[in-house]
């Protein structure tokens, strides 16, 4: 007998509009007493939530930044495990992509900072029905600078050509 189920969200649990079907709640409501069920993803602690609710399993561990932030919320939020991407990466990622024009998001916990309210601001939110903080980079990285913050995920999205060249 199974004791947990660990499912990713995005292409695994979620249908293409990007819904739980009735058929999924129903199915993971009927086993969570029997069987733990546990989100993974990629996605921030704040765009899994709404999914732990409607599948009525929010005492269970949430795996964020594939697996860079693992939090339980049992009593309050409780973090498990945490691996950031040091700040001098992040400061490099921030400044090289202010200068090519490339939309750089960071994330840090449940926060998500976005440069703009662009076409890639606004896709990530239509997929994670969660908001960013409006913020460019550089200032960013200006108010982190102090506590060498680092970031649980940065996500580069713009012409393929700039991300390849970022990527090397």
């Amino acid at each position: 007998m199974f004791k947990v189920i660990c499912t990713d969200i995005d292409g695994t649990l979620l249908n293409p509009e990007r819904e739980l079907s009735k058929r999924t709640i129903d199915i993971i409501r009927s086993i969570k007493d029997d069987i733990a069920v546990v989100l993974a993803s990629s996605r921030m602690p704040a765009a899994m939530r709404h999914l732990q609710e409607s599948l009525d399993i929010v005492d269970q561990p949430l795996i964020c930044y594939n697996g860079g932030y693992i939090i339980s919320q049992r009593e309050g939020v409780k973090v498990l495990d945490s691996v950031k991407i040091p700040f001098t990466l992040c400061e490099f990622i921030a400044k090289w992509s202010h200068d090519k024009n490339l939309h750089a998001g960071f994330y840090l916990e449940d926060d998500w900072f976005a440069p703009a309210e662009d076409q890639w601001t606004k896709r990530e939110i239509n997929n994670t029905k969660v908001q960013a903080s409006i913020f460019s980079g550089l200032d960013l990285m200006e108010s982190w600078k102090s506590q060498e913050k680092g970031a649980h995920k940065i996500m580069c999205m713009g012409e393929p050509k700039l991300i390849d060249n970022l990527k090397n």
